[in-house]
């Protein structure tokens, strides 16, 4: 039994490891203020993006959950592609939907905009 123990540890360090794929730099969660980056209760402005969920792509905010479809544009401009959902049970089940597009330009590390909007990384 040892032995096979010992086997099954030197075949896992031995598979190489999967690199995981860089952070887009607007991932992360958004919001206009601070004080609603700290707000957890309630409809306010805070905005999660990432790429690389257990769901697949998200652009999330209060009831209004996205899968991010396609992303275009570079340099700090962005365009996504997205197909919201108004609740999380039409989320998973891919029922009902709507298309939209949240456009991005990333000023900095801690300032993006979103659809002409300003928002500020949250700290998490």
């Amino acid at each position: 039994m040892m032995r096979q123990s010992a086997f099954v540890l030197l075949a896992m360090l031995c598979v190489p490891h999967a690199q995981a794929a860089p952070r887009a730099d607007y991932e992360g969660i958004w919001a206009r203020t601070e004080a609603e980056c700290r707000d957890r209760d309630g409809p306010n402005s805070r905005t999660l993006i990432e790429m690389g969920g257990k769901d697949g792509p998200l652009f999330d905010r209060y009831e209004n959950h996205c899968r991010i479809e396609r992303v275009t544009g570079g340099a700090g401009s962005h365009e996504l592609t997205l197909r919201c959902f108004e609740f999380w049970e039409e989320f998973r089940k891919n029922g009902v939907s709507n298309r939209a597009t949240a456009r991005l330009v990333q000023k900095s590390a801690r300032s993006l905009r979103i659809d002409g909007e300003s928002y500020t990384r949250c700290r998490r």
